[in-house]
């Protein structure tokens, strides 16, 4: 199996793969930059081929961001699926879903005032 690095860390670089020689629950055995056989961290590493690229946190992670501006479920979906609409490659057809959304949530936000 193949693991992307997700950071650079002591051994590995960003975004090169590396072949996992052993792998436990935690942890992979790997050939590093050094040709070194070193044990690292999974949470280091994405498997190649399973993590989309508009998946892509190395700028930050959207997560957080939502956490530090409270945002609520409804306007988090909506910054993500703006912020990945330039990554996937479905950019209209991304930003069109997004208006749907947004109307959703216009609709639902009216719909709790009325019953309040």
């Amino acid at each position: 199996m193949i693991v992307v690095a997700k950071l650079t860390k002591s051994g590995i670089t960003e975004d090169k793969e590396y072949r996992i020689i052993e792998q436990n629950e935690s942890s992979y055995r790997i050939i590093n930059d050094n040709h070194v056989d070193g044990v690292y961290c999974k949470s280091a590493f994405d498997v190649a081929g399973e993590t989309p690229k508009h998946y892509d946190n190395s700028n930050g992670s959207l997560y957080l961001f939502a956490e530090q501006q409270n945002l609520n479920p409804w306007e988090f979906d909506i910054i993500k699926r703006i912020v990945r609409s330039r990554k996937k490659g479905n950019f209209i057809e991304d930003l069109q879903k997004t208006k749907t959304v947004i109307d959703l949530y216009l609709r639902e936000y009216d719909q709790s005032r009325t019953n309040k």
